[in-house]
């Protein structure tokens, strides 16, 4: 079940559902009402709860991470670092801006680009170009022209015959990332 499904079959169904503090007793309603509800949806409904009641997915890294975890459908450890991919991030980033509108922090940000790096990204698109600030430097200025190109990744299909050099090791990295991100959300 999708987040966005998942938040508006919450609100059609059980309208006063943010009173209710067990995840289980919303499941046990959800299906009295007749609702199929997949096994991992407790850390679905607690992310999102927890991210409309509350700004701390916004501004703790650790947070953010158990709600990247949760949206995705991945197992939650809170007390474990997990790093999940960008691309699980990128969604949920997307997610956290519609269905409520705060900033995220600088440690978010420099959560996500440390996410990047370790994934060999050196600039990242919208809606996760924010980070992009906290990415390092490198010493060749790849940085910079893949920054110049990021906006123009939409462009780029997914099977384009790249070359093995480093801006284009780069570009295809991104239109994968950017192609996951389409497939999941339906932008473009």
């Amino acid at each position: 079940m999708e987040i966005i499904q998942l938040y508006q079959t919450l609100n059609e169904v059980i309208p006063n559902w943010l009173n209710y503090s067990e995840p289980e007793t919303i499941e046990i309603l959800l299906k009295s009402k007749g609702v199929d509800v997949p096994d991992d949806v407790s850390n679905m409904i607690n992310a999102l709860k927890t991210c409309l009641t509350i700004e701390t997915p916004w501004i703790s890294p650790h947070v953010f991470e158990n709600v990247v975890d949760a949206f995705s459908g991945n197992i939650v450890i809170p007390e474990t670092l997990t790093l999940p991919p960008l691309e699980d991030i990128i969604t949920t980033v997307d997610i956290m801006m519609n269905i409520r509108e705060f900033p995220f922090s600088a440690e978010i940000g420099k959560y996500i680009a440390t996410v990047a790096v370790k994934e060999g990204l050196l600039a990242l698109p919208d809606p996760i170009a924010f980070a992009n600030e906290f990415i390092p430097n490198d010493t060749y200025g790849l940085k910079d022209e893949m920054l110049k190109r990021v906006e123009g990744i939409a462009n780029i299909p997914v099977d384009y015959p790249y070359n093995e050099t480093p801006v284009e090791i780069q570009l295809a990295k991104l239109s994968a990332l950017w192609s996951e991100y389409v497939r999941r959300t339906g932008h473009a």
